[in-house]
């Protein structure tokens, strides 16, 4: 069957695709902000002598890095209501997508503060800082440093794995391509300005992640 190409046709229509992208990078930042936050704690918890935490934070990290992301969303979105909790698809999404990534911050995080010596720590308290003032303005610091390019990838990752919430009816990106390709019929023209999109927006987002690391914390980044 002969089948003739018209990029026209989608570009056209670019304006809608972009509102979509633009869905995709606000669930991404929403899903690194909390998932950083939800990590941090994680990681404290992971190296806690307390067992109760540290037994808790572990099967959490394992829960959801060996479960696919796709199955977390569905038990948010259709289980909960289920159980009589309302849920929508964007926040069924968002708590989804979130606690998700903190599991794999709490790992990242977790490695960055073994990454610490001890010594670092003990010269801060020597110098009469406090411990809660020691990991604030010691040992976190030094820290980021060493989680930044790890922390970077994973933003890109994530920026990849929101067009799973096109399952869930979501008109990201990748929801407006499916919406689009089952109304026109033109899958090669839709998808391959999608795929464009996505290397677009992962390219200026490593972009900027470089430059500012750079910049405001003198941490070299190979992209390339």
């Amino acid at each position: 069957m002969e089948y003739t190409l018209h990029f026209e046709v989608v570009l056209r229509k670019l304006p809608l695709f972009l509102g979509g992208l633009g869905v995709t990078a606000y669930f991404a930042v929403l899903a690194m902000f909390f998932g950083i936050i939800i990590g941090l704690f994680g990681a404290l918890a992971r190296r806690s002598k307390n067992r109760i935490a540290y037994s808790i934070s572990t099967a959490y990290v394992e829960l959801m890095r060996n479960t696919p992301l796709l199955i977390q969303m569905y038990l948010f979105y259709f289980g909960l209501t289920e159980l009589g909790i309302p849920m929508g698809n964007y926040l069924a999404f968002a708590l989804a997508i979130s606690i998700n990534n903190g599991a794999y911050c709490t790992e990242i995080i977790r490695a960055g503060l073994e990454g610490i010596h001890k010594t670092e720590i003990e010269a801060a308290l020597g110098l009469g800082l406090s411990y809660p003032q020691t990991m604030i303005f010691v040992v976190f610091p030094h820290v980021f440093k060493i989680i930044y390019p790890p922390v970077c990838n994973q933003l890109i990752l994530i920026i990849l794995v929101t067009s799973l919430a096109s399952f869930l009816g979501i008109r990201e990106l990748t929801g407006v391509a499916r919406e689009w390709d089952a109304l026109h019929f033109r899958p090669i023209e839709t998808y391959t300005v999608v795929m464009y999109l996505y290397v677009a927006i992962t390219i200026a987002a490593m972009a900027l992640l470089v430059f500012l690391g750079n910049k405001l914390l003198k941490v070299k980044i190979k992209v390339f």
